[in-house]
């Protein structure tokens, strides 16, 4: 018997990230993934552009999970058709991209991003500044907040603001990210300038006082973290320019010239495909202190994709170079197939453990902390939904202690498909960067936020007695 296959939506996955309309598929009973994640509203038809066969023959067989470090389709169809294009006619993708004419390139990049390069219009940046505005090396960024301290405590005197000053406030100037939908990347001050990456890839250096530019720089990819701009003291100044470092939706790294916008390095710090950094990297005793997760957890959700080969990790890196000088896995097994699906997919594990969030440093133990996620396949080990304290110099495991345990999941667990193996976790990831606290006593507390909603508190070890917890009752 022939059945006509007919398709409704049914369900919109929303997961941290973003969120996929998925499609069901009323013949086999299955979901089946769209053609674009991002791009669902859009009137552009990717089934009758010539950039589909383009990208078939010439891009999937390693962007559809083939080949390790080519970022999946789904990060490219967040890019803009002009970064698309620059890449494969003068950037990373441009010897593989060599065979093929100036027009299918366009096609292709008009096919992965659903934008006729026609219809693109880059967007305004902001005025720029006039060129006798300097930058004030003698106004250090404060080491508060995201980068450097993630308690994000700004004491009074550091902001210059007092409680009765706030219903004084009125607007000064004000930016609109171009081509923008979102705005995840923290801003910082330093030498009265702000600096702010955007979802489009671009990095703003702006006049504190008026919003001017300063300067701008496109890395190609959404920056999520905040920008980290290399400290220094009224009393010590640097003998080079201050750098800027922040991670892009791609996993790259980077250090930039705070004063110019050059791109000094970037490295992609994890070979994984969907590896992404969200979390601020942390710059301490001059070492760059970077957390790596992923997308993964999404592409899971189609049920021809074997899931999953992620693991999540902290990378130290020299400042001056980006080389890595140690990793710590979230998940310490190497990843294998341990079985398949009920749809025949390979069943990878174990996997998951993503650290979505900026480490804590700990320099009296020196120790630095941080939290991961969920498993994305089972069985599941002892490392997602955990807590761990790792050597700052080494790399090397000192403790961990889980919090919630068999926690695996991904959206097929919301969708019930076959890369759902389990009757479905809890998604309780660590979310929140860990706080070390300084008690009353000359104690401290090490505080953890759960996406459960629950905060977990634990004793830090005491500074007479490296490796002994305090019991817990005496940290209430």
């Amino acid at each position: 018997m022939n059945h006509r296959r007919t398709r409704v939506p049914v369900a919109l996955v929303c997961t941290a990230l973003f969120c996929t309309p998925f499609l069901w598929d009323r013949a086999v009973g299955a979901p089946v993934a769209p053609d674009a994640l991002f791009h669902q509203g859009s009137d552009f038809d990717p089934d009758t552009h010539p950039g589909k066969a383009l990208y078939q023959t010439h891009c999937a067989s390693c962007h559809e999970g083939a080949v390790l470090k080519a970022p999946h389709r789904e990060f490219l169809e967040t890019m803009t058709v002009r970064a698309v294009l620059d890449a494969q006619q003068s950037g990373i993708m441009r010897q593989q991209s060599e065979h093929l004419s100036a027009i299918q390139r366009q096609h292709i990049a008009e096919y992965l991003t659903r934008t006729p390069l026609a219809d693109y219009r880059p967007p305004e940046p902001p005025p720029a500044c006039p060129d006798n505005t300097d930058f004030d090396r003698d106004a250090p960024p404060a080491t508060v907040g995201w980068g450097y301290d993630p308690r994000r405590f700004v004491p009074a005197e550091v902001a210059d603001l007092d409680r009765d000053s706030v219903a004084g406030l009125k607007l000064k100037w004000a930016l609109a990210f171009p081509g923008a939908t979102r705005a995840r990347s923290q801003p910082v001050v330093a030498m009265n300038t702000v600096f702010v990456g955007s979802q489009d890839g671009t990095l703003y250096a702006l006049d504190l006082d008026t919003g001017c530019a300063r300067w701008t720089t496109n890395v190609g990819a959404e920056v999520r973290t905040a920008i980290v701009v290399e400290p220094w003291t009224h009393d010590t100044h640097l003998d080079h320019n201050p750098r800027l470092f922040f991670g892009d939706l791609l996993g790259r790294a980077y250090a930039v010239d705070a004063l110019t916008g050059e791109v000094l390095w970037k490295h992609r710090l994890d070979p994984h495909p969907n590896a992404t950094i969200t979390g601020s990297p942390l710059f301490f005793n001059n070492t760059l202190y970077v957390p790596i997760s992923s997308l993964e957890v999404t592409t899971a959700a189609n049920p021809a994709y074997p899931c999953c080969t992620f693991r999540g990790s902290l990378v130290a890196l020299n400042p001056d170079s980006g080389k890595i000088l140690w990793r710590h896995y979230s998940v310490t097994e190497t990843t294998r197939q341990r079985g398949e699906t009920t749809a025949g997919t390979p069943i990878m594990a174990p996997s998951g453990g993503g650290v979505w969030t900026s480490p804590t440093p700990d320099p009296n133990r020196s120790l630095i902390y941080h939290g991961s996620g969920q498993n994305y396949s089972a069985p599941a080990d002892d490392n997602s939904d955990a807590i761990f304290a790792v050597d700052m110099t080494t790399g090397k495991r000192r403790w961990h202690r889980q919090v919630t345990e068999n926690d695996v999941w991904t959206p097929a667990c919301i969708l019930k498909t076959s890369n759902c193996t389990t009757d479905g976790g809890l998604d309780f990831d660590i979310a929140a960067s860990i706080l070390l606290i300084d008690l009353n006593d000359s104690r401290q507390i090490l505080i953890a936020g759960q996406k459960s909603g629950r905060p977990l508190s634990s004793c830090a070890p005491h500074p007479t007695h490296p490796g002994r917890c305090l019991p817990a009752a005496a940290c209430r």
